[in-house]
C-alpha cells in the first residue's frame, strides 16, 4: 500500500488486475444467481467503484501517516462498504444479496482452491468447475470459523503473528482428516496427491510452531524468519 500511494501507474495496474480477477472470484456466484450479462456488468462496476474508493482512502491514509484502524479511516471504509452493499441489494434483491453474503464468507477457501487449481494447471491436472465447487464446499463444512457463522479462514496458515503476540499454540482452520477423506472421492490421483501434500505441509508447520511456542525463551522468531 505504501508503494501504491506514491505511484499512480502502479495504482492503475492494481485496478486493472482487480477488474480482470472478477470473473474468477465471482463467476460461480453469477452463475448460481443466473445473472444476465447486463447484471454482471453492473455488479462488476459496483465492485470496482468500491475497490477504487477503498484504494483512494487507504493510499491517502498512507500519505498522511494514518493506519486503517484510525477512526476516521474506518468510517470512510465502512461508508464505501455500505454504499456498495446498498447498490448490490438493489441489483440482486434480498435473496440474491443474502446468497452473495454467504458466498463472501467462503471467499478465503475459494482463494485457496483457485491457488490449488493454478498449481495443478502446471501438471495438466487442473480442477474443473464442479470439482472446485465441491472442494470449496467440503472445506467450508470443516472450517470452524465458517461453521460458527463467521467468514471462513484460509485452510493454509499464512501467518503466526497473532499466536506469537499472545504466545498461544496455533490451531488448524479445517478438519484436515475430514477434508482428505471426502476430497479423495472427487479428485483424480494427481489432484489428490497435491492437495494432500499442501495440507500435510500446513499441518507440519503448525506442529513445529506449537512445539517452539511451548519452549522456554522466545524461539519462534527464528521459526518465522525461516518460513520466508
Amino acid at each position: 500500500m505504501r508503494a501504491l500511494a506514491k505511484d499512480p501507474k502502479l495504482q492503475a495496474q492494481y485496478l486493472a488486475v482487480e477488474r480482470a480477477s472478477l470473473p474468477r472470484r465471482y463467476g460461480a456466484l453469477w452463475q448460481s444467481l443466473g445473472l444476465s450479462p447486463d447484471q454482471i456488468a453492473r455488479f462488476s462496476e459496483i465492485t470496482m467503484q468500491q475497490t477504487e474508493q477503498v484504494l483512494d482512502i487507504k493510499t491517502t491514509a498512507q500519505l498522511q501517516g494514518l493506519e486503517d484502524t484510525d477512526p476516521a479511516i474506518k468510517t470512510l471504509l465502512n461508508q464505501a462498504q455500505d454504499r456498495a452493499n446498498a447498490d448490490k441489494l438493489e441489483l440482486l434483491g434480498e435473496s440474491g444479496f443474502s446468497q452473495m453474503q454467504d458466498y463472501g464468507r467462503v471467499q478465503p477457501i475459494r482463494d485457496f482452491v483457485d491457488s490449488l487449481s493454478g498449481t495443478l494447471a502446471l501438471t495438466g491436472a487442473t480442477l474443473n468447475a464442479a470439482q472446485a465447487n465441491q472442494l470449496a464446499q467440503i472445506m467450508s463444512a470443516s472450517n470452524s470459523s465458517y461453521a460458527s457463522g463467521g467468514t471462513a479462514e484460509s485452510p493454509i496458515v499464512t501467518s503466526f503473528d497473532n499466536q506469537i503476540i499472545s504466545h498461544v499454540p496455533a490451531n488448524p482452520a479445517i478438519d484436515s482428516d475430514a477434508v482428505i477423506s471426502k476430497a479423495q472421492a472427487i479428485l483424480s490421483a494427481d489432484q489428490f496427491a497435491t492437495l494432500q501434500a499442501q495440507i500435510g505441509r500446513n499441518q507440519y508447520a503448525i506442529q513445529v510452531f506449537n512445539t517452539l511456542v511451548q519452549m522456554p525463551g522466545d524461539p519462534v522468531m527464528g521459526f518465522m524468519l525461516g518460513r520466508y
